[in-house]
């Protein structure tokens, strides 16, 4: 009986792994918006809430992944009054779609009122690998380290071996296991997945998004290219907000 019941486990644990590789995972994103701002722009700290908090939601299978916002009801924790303007923060349209058989990422990125449309091959990142684990969500995770050097960022991933499908959330995929969660600037921003839901998505809430008529289709660097021109002609200043006039 006792031999019995350890190869029953044995199979009940194998198929709820094999059943972990396709599901939604629901990430909660915060960021300190007060330590992000330039040190010779303080004023601004009157201007907008110390934390924006969103939800995000990612689709997947173990050969694609959707990532983008889940569409909430506004609330008046994601307003600021200061300075004679209303400051609300928006979680934004993007869409990041990874193409893992085809080794393909296909985005929507909306940037000063222009749609742009990313299709482009799928890099991995420089990450380095660490002895370190923790528990996720239930999830035994290890630890991989990434120094941005461009954009001056220390990215630390939490990711569980586990569920193998080598995608998470935003552009923190590319490791051995689902990214859980992330950790920017040792808590400028963390994303953190919340609950999962293990069934097997549909095709439509699964698909890449499409290119817009009036939109434009560009690779990672000439993306990245416009935002850096764009940021430097607005002396620093960051996107993501919509200030509306009282």
């Amino acid at each position: 009986m006792k031999i019995l019941s350890t190869i029953i486990f044995c199979l009940l644990t194998a198929l709820t792994w094999a059943q972990q590789n396709q599901g939604t995972l629901v990430y909660e994103f915060k960021a300190n918006l007060h330590r992000q701002l330039p040190p010779d722009n303080q004023d601004m700290k009157a201007m907008i809430p110390e934390f924006r908090t969103s939800r995000f939601q990612l689709v997947f299978t173990p050969q694609a992944s959707l990532y983008k916002a889940i569409e909430e009801e506004e609330d008046d924790e994601d307003t600021h009054q200061g300075g004679g303007m209303r400051i609300r923060i928006s979680a934004g349209n993007d869409e990041i779609y990874r193409d893992l058989t085809n080794r393909r990422r296909i985005e929507k990125r909306e940037f000063m009122g222009q749609e742009y449309h990313i299709d482009d091959t799928l890099k991995t990142a420089p990450w380095k690998m660490t002895a370190e684990r923790k528990t996720v969500m239930g999830f035994d995770c290890m630890k991989a380290t990434w120094s941005d050097t461009t954009n001056k960022r220390e990215i630390v991933a939490w990711f569980a071996p586990t569920i193998p499908v080598p995608s998470g959330p935003d552009i923190y995929t590319s490791l051995p296991g689902m990214v859980l969660e992330v950790d920017i600037n040792n808590g400028e921003t963390v994303i953190r997945a919340q609950t999962a839901d293990w069934k097997q998505p549909s095709e439509k809430a699964l698909k890449a998004p499409k290119a817009p008529k009036d939109g434009k289709t560009v690779t990672v660097d000439e993306y990245r290219n416009i935002v850096d021109e764009q940021m430097k002609k607005m002396g620093g200043g960051r996107g993501g907000m919509r200030i509306i006039r009282n």
